[in-house]
C-alpha cells in the first residue's frame, strides 16, 4: 500500500471530524439560518473581482440548491482538493475531498478508493460562508465546477487576484448586472 494511502487509512480509522481550511481559500466567520432556494427562483453563481466588484463570470446551476464546487491543487501538499457548496440561506460548505495529509488538511474523514487512489471525504458539513473569496495562482489551478463543467478561475484575473463567489438571485441581485 502506498505511503499516502497508509496515512489516509490511519487517519480515517481515527474517527471524529476536524476542519482545516486550505491557505488559498479564505472563508469568513460562519453565520445564518438554514433555508432553501424558493421554487422557481432564478439563481446564479457569480464570480467577481473582489477589488473592483467587476462581474467576471455568471453561471446558472441546474441543481435546486444552487450546488457548485471548487477544485484546486493544495499549495503545500500539491494534491487535488475539492470543496462542495450549496445554497442554504447563504453559501454552505457541505463536503470536502482530498488525497493527502499535511499542513492545512484535516487528518480525519471517510476513506474511499477511486481508480486505485485513496480519497478522504468529509461529509455532513454545514459551514455557512457569508463571503467566499478565492485567491488564484497558476500553480493552484482553481476550477469552479457548475453543472459538470469546469471553469478555470485563474484565467479570469491575474495571479494572486482575489475573486469573490456569490449566489445571487435569491431576494436581490448584486450590483444590478
Amino acid at each position: 500500500m502506498p505511503r499516502c494511502a497508509q496515512m489516509l487509512a490511519g487517519a480515517a480509522r481515527a474517527g471524529g471530524l476536524a476542519i482545516a481550511l486550505a491557505a488559498s481559500v479564505v472563508l469568513a466567520a460562519p453565520g445564518g439560518v438554514a433555508g432553501e432556494v424558493p421554487a422557481g427562483e432564478a439563481v446564479w453563481v457569480e464570480v467577481r473581482d473582489a477589488a473592483s466588484g467587476a462581474l467576471l463570470l455568471r453561471l446558472s446551476p441546474d441543481h435546486p440548491d444552487a450546488a457548485f464546487s471548487i477544485e484546486y491543487r493544495h499549495s503545500v501538499e500539491k494534491t487535488r482538493v475539492r470543496e462542495y457548496f450549496r445554497w442554504d440561506d447563504g453559501i454552505v460548505l457541505y463536503r470536502t475531498e482530498y488525497s493527502s495529509l499535511g499542513a492545512g488538511l484535516p487528518p480525519e474523514g471517510r476513506l474511499e478508493w477511486r481508480d486505485g487512489q485513496a480519497i478522504l471525504v468529509l461529509d455532513g458539513l454545514h459551514r455557512v460562508i457569508p463571503h467566499l473569496v478565492v485567491r488564484t495562482w497558476p500553480w493552484t489551478e482553481h476550477q469552479l465546477w457548475v453543472n459538470g463543467q469546469a471553469y478555470p478561475l485563474s484565467r479570469l484575473a491575474g495571479p494572486g487576484a482575489a475573486l469573490e463567489l456569490e449566489i445571487v438571485g435569491v431576494g436581490e441581485e448584486h450590483g444590478g448586472t
